[in-house]
């Protein structure tokens, strides 16, 4: 989990649309802005193509896909989260980070307790009014998609 009870852990808020999620820091590598995404064919279901990332190709994925958001095409004001899901490395399409906070475990809603059943969201976190909901990275591909990420890594040029 992202605090314990009484220690804050820290949030990147990012914005898709009209939305605001937040990830677990922890996970985050860092943030860059959009650059060139190269195709690859068979990713998982919303993988766009790898990035360059300090001369590593990196799987980019674009959440509104995952979250049921209408498909945009990239633009240069966008931003890539780079993180960790499942041990490797993503980059995670978003309109922008907006925020880095910091939240106590206590503030946190855990998703079981509102909508059993929801894998990809840990939970949600009211900061300053505003309902945030917490994106789970590593609940965020299935052990099928992730097989075919690294299948289809293993045909990056």
């Amino acid at each position: 989990m992202i605090a314990t009870d009484q220690e804050p852990g820290t949030l990147i808020l990012f914005k898709l649309d009209d939305f605001v999620f937040a990830l677990d820091a922890m996970k985050v590598e860092r943030v860059v802005r959009a650059v060139e995404i190269t195709p690859l064919p068979n990713l998982p279901a919303g993988g766009r193509g790898v990035i360059r990332v300090a001369g590593e190709a990196v799987p980019a994925f674009d959440l509104r896909v995952r979250l049921g958001l209408p498909l945009r095409d990239v633009r240069s004001s966008f931003h890539f989260i780079i993180a960790r899901c499942a041990g490797r490395r993503v980059a995670l399409i978003v309109d922008f980070v907006r925020d880095v906070v910091q939240a106590a475990k206590a503030a946190i809603i855990l998703t079981e307790a509102v909508l059993p059943g929801l894998t990809t969201v840990e939970g949600w976190v009211k900061i300053n009014g505003e309902l945030i909901m917490i994106h789970d990275l590593g609940k965020s591909l299935s052990p099928d998609e992730l097989l075919a990420l690294e299948k289809a890594m293993e045909t990056e040029p």
